[in-house]
């Protein structure tokens, strides 16, 4: 007996030592067992936990139907195991990962649940930094041009559901009128701050619900839902103009800017789909700054052809201008690139 007595002892040390969480409950989900680290995790004494519902201290809302399922691959006697959100004493909450294997006396029946779980925060938090700055841009922490490709494919597919099909996404493209001249005669760091400041104004002027991306160098973009018409579009477009015209300040500088927009609206009745848009919108853009600083123009197909044409001139302005000489028969001709 005092054997047996000194292995339960030592046992128990080993679960008192180890650093996962560990709980034995009975079938009725009551705590037979509470160790330190479950102390640690969940906020409750081992002398508050025993005899106490697991659910009424750990599950949350948000890991009810995840519990429930939990429990049914127990009584069907199978383990589980995964990662859930569980609830501290405080009211917090942590995610954890864990298992939760079934419990069985020596005659093979189902006694109760012993439980493991690991504190995961810190792996949580990791992840989701990472995630932002995968989908941010790092000057002006608003979405980055893949992340709102992504939430522009997510506007086209609701517009799928309006059977009207009459309002549209819209999408404005923008770049600043002068923005170089800016960045050399203050210095790169003042025309990073500028950047942020010019962000920071466009978004107090568009509604919650749309998005503002920076693409890289002085490159916005706007998403605009459940547009009624293209006149809705320009007026945001009138709207960011005129207030990007009233003066920013930067390192003591009073720095007046403009920009040139293009619109493209689209949906999914139309077929459109996001990296169309934004080259609709990007053509569009291009046709505003031909007409002069802090200008807009809405997209027509004729535009489409002028980018492509832009889009050949870029591809040929590489080789001398032989009249052999291309992309293809640079090396047969001895052009030369530029």
């Amino acid at each position: 007996m005092a054997r047996k007595e000194e292995e339960l002892h030592f046992q128990a040390m080993l679960l008192e030592a180890v650093g996962q969480s560990v709980v034995a409950t009975d079938l009725e989900g009551n705590i037979l067992y509470w160790n330190r680290a479950a102390e640690e995790i969940y906020g409750w004494s081992s002398e508050e936990a025993l005899g106490r519902s697991l659910r009424d201290l750990t599950v949350s809302e948000e890991s009810l139907q995840r519990a429930e399922e939990v429990v049914s691959e127990l009584r069907a006697g199978r383990a589980w195991s995964g990662e859930t959100l569980l609830r501290r004493k405080d009211g917090s909450h942590v995610p954890v990962l864990g298992t939760a294997t079934p419990l069985f006396d020596q005659q093979g029946s189902l006694v109760g649940m012993i439980g493991v779980s690991t504190d995961i925060s810190e792996r949580k938090t990791l992840e989701a930094e990472l995630e932002r700055r995968a989908s941010h841009d790092p000057l002006t922490s608003m979405p980055n041009r893949p992340a709102f490709v992504d939430r522009l494919q997510q506007a086209l597919r609701r517009t799928r559901r309006r059977k009207d099909g009459r309002n549209k996404v819209g999408v404005l493209f923008m770049d600043l009128d002068g923005f170089k001249t800016i960045n050399d005669s203050l210095g790169h760091e003042a025309g990073d701050r500028f950047l942020v400041t010019v962000a920071e104004r466009l978004k107090n002027r568009l509604r919650p619900e749309d998005v503002l991306a920076r693409f890289g160098g002085d490159e916005f973009a706007v998403l605009l839902e459940d547009v009624a018409s293209v006149s809705e579009a320009i007026r945001v477009a009138q709207r960011i103009a005129e207030d990007l015209q009233e003066p920013l300040a930067v390192n003591s500088h009073q720095v007046s800017v403009s920009t040139s927009v293009g619109i493209a609206l689209g949906s999914a009745h139309t077929n459109d789909d996001p990296e169309g848009m934004l080259r609709k919108a990007d053509a569009a853009m291009y046709r505003a700054k031909e007409q002069g600083p802090g200008r807009y123009a809405v997209f027509d197909p004729a535009m489409q052809a002028r980018a492509q044409e832009r889009l050949e001139l870029q591809r040929f302005s590489k080789y001398l201008t032989h009249p052999f000489c291309g992309p293809r028969t640079s090396d047969v001709f001895g052009c030369q690139r530029v």
